[in-house]
């Protein structure tokens, strides 16, 4: 179903219209092409037994469905592909980040400093290491 060898040939960021400071996914090719989402929740699930694997879940809402594809009825392994493809852009967009610098906030959820209760916040940033003119 998809031509193109790489995922990042099927989507761009885009400014989220609604938000100025979230962005949001574009599909740029394929038969959902048009079609602007974000992601919402990412984490993996508890395992339900011990031969059982934690899956990856993760919530995500339509910004945006093209007028053309509105009121498509798509057969069920089209539903399976948007699934795959939502799952590859996440990945991919993991992926280019974990090579980008890191900093990282530590907070507590309790607002006193309780390290019991803390969480790690991984912020992807690009280091500006151009030189100023003038």
């Amino acid at each position: 179903m998809w031509e193109k060898g790489e995922i990042s040939d099927y989507y761009k960021l885009v400014p989220d219209p609604d938000d100025s400071v979230e962005g949001v996914v574009e599909i740029t090719g394929g038969p959902f092409a048009g079609l602007i989402y974000k992601y919402g929740d990412f984490r993996f699930s508890k395992p339900t037994d011990e031969d059982s694997v934690p899956r990856v879940e993760y919530q995500f809402e339509v910004i945006h469905i093209p007028e053309e594809i509105r009121d498509v009825e798509y057969p069920e392994e089209m539903k399976d592909s948007f699934d795959e493809l939502l799952l590859s852009v996440l990945i991919d967009m993991v992926q280019k980040d974990a090579t980008k610098d890191v900093r990282v906030d530590y907070d507590s959820t309790d607002g006193e400093g309780d390290t019991d209760e803390s969480f790690e916040r991984r912020v992807f940033y690009e280091i500006d290491n151009s030189v100023p003119e003038g």
